[in-house]
């Protein structure tokens, strides 16, 4: 099977790490020897874990995912009813981007405020999060790709996402037109 090619899909994808793999994840990424990893089997995928596990890709570390997972990530997945698995690695970015820049200027990262910048964008079976007609992109600094990414997967003890965690329905997630800001809200972002 083909895991390059662009017309793959979740339930399709094979998991290509190793076992040797999985221990420079742990070492690279500074993760505990507490955290519960696992690699797939031949014939799991993304979607089909180890039971109380939930499948995470290695571009998700890179990009700064670490356990316990952070609360805003739970509250956009909760929102768009995602599962972690279905966004891309620049999507990924773009909510660790704009959780950073909230701290930096004091603000409790809202969605509120990630829906004024982001809209979604379909991509397969993976969601992209696009920036707005007219709002200025604030993390437009990402690789504008990434190869090979969908076979790099691995299984993370899903005690870590303390929340329920699921794969939404396909949809057009597109009609999520930006919200009202509040006039302190709109301080924030002009």
């Amino acid at each position: 099977m083909d895991n390059s090619k662009e017309n793959t899909t979740m339930d399709t994808i094979i998991c290509l790490l190793t076992s040797d793999n999985l221990e420079e994840i742990r070492e690279n990424f500074k993760l505990s020897t507490s955290l519960k990893l696992e690699l797939p089997s031949e014939d799991q995928t993304i979607k089909t874990p180890h039971e109380g596990y939930v499948g995470i890709y290695h571009q998700f570390l890179k990009a700064g995912l670490r356990f316990p997972v952070f609360d805003f990530l739970k509250t956009v997945l909760s929102h768009y009813k995602l599962h972690i698995a279905q966004l891309a690695p620049n999507s990924f970015r773009k909510i660790i981007c704009f959780v950073m820049l909230s701290r930096a200027l004091s603000v409790t990262p809202s969605l509120i405020l990630f829906r004024h910048f982001y809209v979604t964008l379909n991509t397969g079976d993976w969601v992209s999060f696009t920036r707005h007609q007219g709002v200025d992109d604030i993390g437009d600094c990402f690789p504008s790709s990434i190869k090979n990414w969908k076979p790099e997967f691995l299984f993370v003890d899903a005690k870590e996402f303390d929340a329920d965690i699921f794969f939404g329905e396909h949809k057009n997630r597109t009609m999520d037109h930006p919200p009202e800001l509040s006039a302190e809200q709109k301080q924030i972002v002009y």
